[in-house]
């Protein structure tokens, strides 16, 4: 038999059997092949991908939908997406690393489906939006995106990671003709003077954030931001007093339960896009999940800055509880 005459007959195999229904002895004789034959047929074409099957559980997706209408009239946000729940695939990578990178294929996904040629992009870094930027596809008809960071990088003034403008980087190949613009800057300068000189040095990627038309963040749980063993957050210890009751943060800027930041004095030394400019963004995607990240995402909705939540539906069901 041929290869090409093998082939169509796996085809037909496949469609009688699986979406017919057909019994195989039925499917052999209309084919006129052995039944062994065709019950390797039957086997290849799952191998090759010509035959995909998913299990769907109906009483799950009934959960899914009422939770995620739930999220969303509790956090009051315009849209909530949800990862595939980590029960749904046997994975070998450790519980926080599957977690962040089924946040991240649920958040690229959902910005392949809203992106728009043109657009005015701003990127935050942390795992979930570097995961998110990971699994970001090729898209042919996405195109001239205009991408800036917005926020310094991790570290301090005297040593800081370009973080930031490499995640912009590796997130504009996918996109023909599109531009990155840099922030060369940390997080948090040493001095209120200090930040004024960064600020006048960054005058023209400031101006950006006001045209901004999609955000991509993350939020830090206050546990692990202000833990002294965190490397790449290292809080001022003039502001330290004044973090005691965060819950979190975004870009960098703390917050309590109820959205208020908590910190006046690291405000004169964060090096970021200002609460201000993120409630006037057209649409703020957080990426978070993870039971540590309940209060910073009940803060940050509190705050008025997120118009999109990329989690799961474990921390959906924490947030409710």
């Amino acid at each position: 038999m041929k290869n090409e005459e093998r082939y169509r007959l796996m085809l037909q195999a496949a469609k009688l059997y699986y979406i017919e229904s057909l019994p195989q002895h039925i499917i052999a004789d209309q084919l006129g092949i052995s039944r062994p034959t065709l019950i390797k047929m039957l086997h290849e074409a799952r191998r090759i991908g010509i035959v995909e099957i998913k299990i769907c559980d109906p009483k799950k997706r009934v959960e899914y939908a009422e939770t995620r209408q739930r999220l969303i009239e509790t956090l009051g946000i315009g849209d909530v997406v949800f990862a595939p729940d980590l029960e749904d695939e046997a994975t070998t990578a450790a519980p926080n690393e599957a977690l962040y990178a089924r946040l991240g294929a649920a958040a690229a996904e959902y910005l392949l489906q809203v992106l728009k040629s043109n657009a005015h992009i701003g990127l935050g870094w942390g795992r979930s939006v570097e995961e998110t930027v990971r699994q970001i596809t090729h898209r042919p008809g996405i195109r001239n995106l205009d991408i800036v960071p917005i926020l310094g990088g991790p570290g301090t003034s005297s040593s800081f990671s370009h973080l930031s403008n490499s995640i912009c980087e590796a997130f504009a190949k996918n996109f023909l003709g599109s531009k990155v613009h840099y922030l060369y800057a940390p997080l948090y300068a040493e001095t209120p003077a200090a930040q004024l000189a960064y600020l006048e040095q960054l005058t023209d990627i400031f101006e950006k954030f006001h045209r901004l038309d999609v955000v991509v963040v993350g939020l830090g749980a206050a546990s692990d931001s202000l833990s002294p063993h965190n490397p790449i957050y290292p809080i001022p210890q003039i502001a330290a007093s004044e973090l005691s009751a965060a819950a979190g943060d975004i870009c960098g800027r703390f917050f309590d339960l109820s959205g208020r930041f908590c910190s006046p004095k690291l405000e004169e030394l964060t090096i970021a896009i200002s609460p201000d400019q993120l409630k006037k963004t057209a649409s703020v995607v957080v990426v978070a999940g993870g039971e540590k990240k309940r209060g910073a995402i009940l803060g940050a909705a509190n705050a008025g800055l997120m118009d999109v939540l990329i989690t799961d539906l474990n921390t959906a069901k924490c947030i409710l509880a």
